[in-house]
């Protein structure tokens, strides 16, 4: 069993284990997905050399003699009969195989996203607990901390100070129409997780946002950081400083009617949605 000493401990444990439930189950019905498919071809290749045997069996009793007559006949009723089985087993494979599909896809739409909004919280409240450790916050639970449904840090006037001498801005993040380009590669470009963008947006809401709102710099972040040993790329608030400010950020054309043609950023904004953040810096253009 493992030994629990502190608050950032038992977070990290839960976040691997959700992470571990999410990766088996999504492994399970891919693995899954690949044997019921299997079994449709297979079933398939067996109902196609059934229908060669009836295909025969019909030219050689529609060529045979008197005497060949009774025999063929029986041997075209074997075939026939096999026929038959082979085409209910291919219907009972094709009907596993869809099972399986809508399976995967209940759990890409319902149980994933909760694990994902679960994870999420859990960088939220991660983010707390340093910025309580480092003096930075008034503690998990308290005003430092955070969560969906607010915009980022209660200094939002500073913060847009902040963002307008980037030459950009806070937008609505409803404000974003996402359905001209809709997002097909499942949470996964550049090799990121669909809970590494759910740790990158709640992390901008609850720290690096209202840290960038009180004059922090992404020097601040990096040494910040510094004593997060071993996180990994874009589990570092430096990271998450160059994703939403850097030259990867959200950026976006003003259409006429006010609504905002995205251009790049629609996995975070997607993900701020889930999430119930009401607004993103973006850089917009018209």
């Amino acid at each position: 069993m493992t030994l629990v000493r502190t608050r950032e401990e038992a977070l990290a444990l839960v976040d691997g284990a959700l992470a571990k439930f999410d990766a088996q189950v999504g492994g399970i019905l891919v693995q899954a997905a690949a044997v019921a498919g299997s079994a449709v071809q297979q079933a398939g290749s067996v109902v196609r050399r059934c229908q060669t045997g009836v295909t025969v069996a019909e030219a050689a009793l529609a060529a045979a003699g008197q005497e060949d007559q009774r025999r063929l006949q029986a041997e075209l009723v074997r075939a026939r009969a096999k026929l038959q089985q082979a085409r209910q087993a291919s219907q009972r494979a094709a009907d596993v195989a869809e099972a399986v599909r809508t399976l995967q896809r209940t759990y890409a739409q319902q149980h994933s996203p909760v694990v994902a909004a679960g994870r999420g919280h859990l960088a939220g409240r991660a983010g707390a607990v340093q910025q309580y450790l480092s003096g930075r916050g008034s503690g998990p639970g308290g005003g430092g901390g955070g969560g969906g449904g607010r915009s980022a840090g209660a200094g939002s006037a500073n913060l847009g100070t902040a963002l307008a001498g980037l030459g950009m801005t806070s937008v609505s993040v409803a404000a974003a129409d996402l359905d001209d380009t809709p997002i097909l590669d499942g949470f996964t470009r550049g090799g990121l997780t669909r809970g590494d963008y759910r740790w990158a947006v709640q992390t901008w809401n609850d720290t690096v946002g209202p840290g960038v709102a009180r004059g922090m710099t992404r020097d601040d972040f990096a040494a910040r950081d510094s004593t997060a040993a071993g996180a990994r790329p874009l589990r570092r608030t430096a990271d998450v400083y160059d994703m939403f400010l850097g030259s990867d950020c959200i950026r976006a054309d003003r259409r006429p009617d006010g609504s905002l043609n995205i251009v790049n950023g629609r996995h975070r904004l997607q993900i701020a949605r889930e999430l119930g953040i009401k607004d993103l810096p973006a850089r917009i253009s018209g």
